[in-house]
């Protein structure tokens, strides 16, 4: 059921986003609900790679010339998309640290043309917002114990009340 589609709206928003000089900004919005990138997709217009062979084949077909939506379960790893997106927006936001950095990693490695990588997180709940806090804490920590670089934990952080996001 439906509650409300704010989220919707405003991710879709997102999606169509242009910079100062009125260039678009294309990106990914990560999803976990297929349900809500099916109606992203539809209220957009923009194509929702979920699960699959095929989706698998597609997805890495992009050239960023526009957004796109994503399954975060089906395309988080193992996919090389930092030559198209270097904007991303988690929907749904996971305290497990790996995933994150595992979903950030699509756009943000070796290739990327982009100075910066901008991720952007939906922190409406208090369940988001301790989840990015706990995401966080877990990376450090294996950061601290691995000494391996966890983009939660030298990525620079805004918070603001002015979106969602």
């Amino acid at each position: 059921v439906w509650v409300d589609d704010y989220l919707l709206k405003d991710a879709a928003a997102w999606m169509v986003e242009k910079d100062e000089n009125g260039k678009m900004t294309p990106g990914i919005v990560w999803v976990e609900h297929t349900a809500f990138g099916h109606a992203l997709a539809k209220l957009s217009k923009l194509p929702y790679y979920g699960g699959g062979k095929l989706a698998s084949s597609e997805i890495i077909k992009e050239d960023g010339s526009r957004s796109i939506i994503a399954s975060e379960a089906a395309h988080s790893v193992g996919k090389n998309l930092q030559g198209a997106f270097w904007r991303n927006l988690i929907v749904t936001v996971s305290p497990d640290a790996q995933l994150i950095e595992q979903t950030v990693g699509r756009t943000h490695r070796p290739g990327q043309p982009e100075d910066t990588v901008e991720c952007y997180f939906y922190l409406h709940t208090p369940e988001f917002r301790e989840a990015l806090v706990k995401a966080r804490m877990r990376a450090k920590y294996v950061s601290e114990t691995t000494g391996s670089v966890q983009k939660l934990v030298y990525g620079s952080y805004a918070m603001s009340d002015q979106k969602c996001r």
